[in-house]
Parts: structure tokens; C-alpha cells; sequence
């Protein structure tokens, strides 16, 4: 019983072949409006949670938390 062979390219094929690449060819810059819209999906929600839900909620609650309350 023989035993099956992977076809295989030689070193000799790919030395020799040092190739110039740019590592930062593919990474895109944002622009000014891009960076602005990245902050401002990240920042909004937060501040409307932070300044509209959150006291909106807090009154609907019950009232103050029991760890806020002196004994």
C-alpha cells in the first residue's frame, strides 16, 4: 500500500521574491465628519440616557433608593 503525497511548490519557487508592501495600504483615515459622527453615536445615546431616561425613570420607580437613606 502506497502512501498518497500533497503536491507541494518548492522553496526555490519563492526565494528571490522579496516583495515592497505597504502595511498601511489598506487603512482608510477618517475624515473630520466621520470622526465627529463616530463621537456623536457613542456620545448621544449616553446623554440621553444620562439626562432624559434616567430621572424620568428614577420618579416611576418608587422613589429614593434604600441605600440613600440615612438610618
Amino acid at each position: 500500500m502506497s502512501i498518497p503525497s500533497i503536491a507541494t511548490p518548492t522553496v526555490d519557487r519563492y526565494v528571490g521574491q522579496a516583495e515592497e508592501v505597504d502595511r498601511y495600504e489598506a487603512v482608510r483615515q477618517y475624515s473630520l465628519a466621520g470622526i465627529l459622527g463616530v463621537w456623536a453615536a457613542a456620545t448621544l445615546p449616553m446623554a440621553v440616557l444620562a439626562w432624559v431616561v434616567a430621572p424620568w425613570l428614577s420618579h416611576h420607580l418608587g422613589g429614593v433608593s434604600r441605600w440613600l437613606k440615612r438610618s
